[in-house]
C-alpha cells in the first residue's frame, strides 16, 4: 500500500552531499490552525504558529473573511493542519492577525513544511495516505498533539536518513569519531520509529471513542487511555491474537488482524529501542568502508532482515548499514499507511476538509528520503516474493 505513494519520486541528479552542505535543516513551523464552527461566515482561522520561516514572504494582501479551499459547511469541529496551499499557479497562506482576523500572505516559495494541493508542486514533495487521512478526515482538536508529533517525526526521519549519507561522505574529515556519530544517529532513528507507533495508537484510540463503525452489528468497547501501541497489540512480550482483540474491544476483524500482524515488527523495534535507551546496551559495532557504513549481518538487531543483495556482502559477513535502517523506517511508515486504509474502510468519517486536494510534505531532504524509501520498497518486494510458502513474509 505504501508503494503507490512513491511513484512521484524524482531521482537525485547530483550527490546529496553537495546539496546538503549548503543547507541548514530548520524545524518547520506549521500554520496549524483552528476553525471555530460557530463562526463559519468569517472562517476564523486562529493560527497557532507563525508562517513557515522557510517561506519567502513578499507582502501581505488585504484581510480575508474566508479561505476558499476549505469546506466550511462540513467542518464538524475539525482543525486545519496547515494554512498553506498551492493552487497549481502560486502559493497561498493564511494566518491570524493580532485582532483575530484572517490575513492572507503572499509568498513566493515554501522550502520546508506541509501544504495542501491537488498535485505536488515539486516531484519530490511527498504524499502519505496516512497524513492525508488525518488532514482531510480526522483532524479533530483532541488529536492535535499527536498530529504535530507525527508531522515532526516524519520530517525528522527524512533529515536523519540524509545525515547518515552526509556523515559517510565526510568520514575522512571527521576521522575516527565517525562511527560513534553514525551509531548515535541510528539510535535516534530507531527511537523516532518507536515513537511513531505510539502516536499512531493515540490517533486510533481517540478516533475509536469519537466515530461510528460502518458495521452496525459491531459493539464498540472503550480504548480510552490506551495510548501505547503495546497496550493493545502486545501481552507478555508476545503479539495479542486478532480474535482476542475483537472480543475485548469489539474491533472490526480487519483492524484486529492488522494489529496482530504488525505486532511482531513492533516488538522487535521496541526491544532494540529500549535496550539502547533504557538498558544502556551498545549498538553492534559499526565499521566504515569506501561505499557505506557496515554492520555484521549475523548480529542483532538486524540479523533477521534478509534484505541485502548478494553483491553487497563484504568479507567477514559485513553488510551495508543504510539498507537496514531504510527498511526499519519503511516498515514503520507502511504500518501507518495500512492502518489509515483500514480506518477509512471501517469508520464513518466526515467528508474531506479541503476537497480536491491532498496534503504534501516538502523539505530539503525529500529527494534522498524518497529514494531511500523506494529502494527499501524494492528490497521488501523481493523478500516477500522469495519467502517460503510456509513462512510469513516480513512486515512490509
Amino acid at each position: 500500500m505504501f508503494a503507490k505513494f512513491l511513484i512521484m519520486i524524482r531521482r537525485l541528479q547530483s550527490k546529496l552531499c553537495s546539496q546538503a552542505k549548503g543547507k541548514i535543516a530548520k524545524s518547520h513551523a506549521q500554520s496549524f490552525s483552528t476553525i471555530n464552527e460557530t463562526e463559519r461566515i468569517q472562517a476564523n482561522m486562529k493560527t497557532q504558529a507563525t508562517p513557515n520561516p522557510d517561506a519567502s514572504i513578499s507582502n501581505a494582501r488585504p484581510r480575508s473573511t474566508s479561505i476558499p479551499f476549505i469546506d466550511t459547511e462540513n467542518l464538524q469541529g475539525r482543525i486545519v493542519i496547515s494554512g498553506t496551499f498551492h493552487d497549481r499557479n502560486q502559493w497561498k497562506t493564511w494566518v491570524s492577525s493580532a485582532d483575530g482576523q484572517l490575513l492572507e500572505l503572499k509568498i513566493t516559495n515554501m522550502t520546508d513544511g506541509f501544504y495542501f494541493a491537488s498535485q505536488p508542486q515539486s516531484p519530490s514533495d511527498a504524499n502519505f495516505e496516512f497524513m492525508n487521512f488525518i488532514a482531510q478526515h480526522a483532524s479533530f482538536p483532541e488529536l492535535k498533539k499527536a498530529i504535530l508529533g507525527i508531522m515532526d517525526d516524519i520530517s525528522n526521519l527524512s533529515a536523519s536518513l540524509s545525515k547518515l549519507k552526509l556523515l559517510h561522505d565526510s568520514r575522512n574529515e571527521i576521522g575516527t569519531g565517525i562511527v560513534k556519530m553514525a551509531a548515535t544517529e541510528v539510535e535516534y532513528i530507531l527511537s523516532v520509529c518507536r515513537s511513531l507507533f505510539d502516536l499512531l495508537q493515540e490517533v486510533i484510540a481517540k478516533l475509536w471513542e469519537m466515530v461510528t463503525i460502518t458495521d452496525p452489528s459491531i459493539t464498540k468497547r472503550s480504548m480510552k487511555n490506551k495510548k501505547s501501541f503495546a497496550d493493545i497489540a502486545v501481552s507478555n512480550e508476545k503479539p495479542v491474537e486478532a480474535h482476542a482483540l475483537v472480543e475485548k474491544y469489539g474491533l472490526p476483524h480487519a483492524l484486529a488482524d492488522l494489529y496482530a500482524s504488525s505486532a511482531p515488527f513492533f516488538i522487535g523495534l521496541r526491544k532494540i529501542r529500549d535496550n539502547l535507551i533504557h538498558n544502556g546496551s551498545n549498538l553492534q559495532t559499526i565499521f566504515s568502508s569506501d561505499t557505506d557504513f557496515l554492520i555484521s549481518g549475523h548480529l542483532r538487531p538486524f540479523d533477521d532482515m534478509k534484505i541485502w543483495r548478494d553483491e553487497e556482502n563484504a568479507p567477514n559477513n559485513l553488510v551495508p548499514l543504510r539498507p537496514a535502517i531504510n527498511a526499519v523506517v519503511y516498515r514503520t511508515l507502511a504500518v501507518c499507511e495500512r492502518f489509515s486504509v483500514i480506518m477509512q474502510q471501517n469508520f464513518q468519517l466526515p467528508p474531506p476538509l479541503v476537497p480536491g486536494m491532498r496534503i504534501f510534505m516538502r523539505g530539503p531532504f525529500n529527494d534522498f528520503f524518497l529514494d531511500a524509501m523506494t529502494d527499501a520498497m524494492h528490497r521488501e518486494s523481493i523478500l516477500v516474493a522469495t519467502a517460503p510458502a510456509n513462512q510469513a513474509p516480513t512486515e512490509q
